[in-house]
């Protein structure tokens, strides 16, 4: 179960599920209960649609979410910084993954 503050952000907009589910797209007030619950992943339009509505950033709303995304670029970039370290002509493409390693490891 993955956690998420639309609950507390959707309560002080004062808004039921079924409004928000209407407003981000979606067909039904369970699907939104589903994302609420941290049952379901929003998609990117769903995430950017909370995103715009509650006026907040996404690591704000879904801070589960986005750590999961940058744990997952991190691992895939130190697998691609190996891989660029092999080919010499590379470095400007080398170096900009070695600055998102370092970013993300913070």
């Amino acid at each position: 179960m993955s956690m998420n503050r639309l609950r507390k952000f959707r309560k002080t907009a004062h808004l039921t599920q079924r409004e928000v589910a209407s407003l981000v797209g979606y067909a039904s007030q369970r699907a939104y209960s589903d994302m609420e619950l941290g049952l379901k992943r929003p998609g990117l339009g769903t995430a950017l649609a909370c995103c715009v509505l509650f006026k907040t950033s996404l690591p704000e709303l879904f801070p589960d979410l986005t750590a999961y995304v940058e744990r997952t670029l991190l691992a895939r970039a130190r697998k691609l910084q190996h891989e660029l370290a092999s080919e010499g002509d590379r470095e400007i493409a080398a170096s900009h993954v070695a600055k998102l390693i370092d970013d993300l490891d913070e």
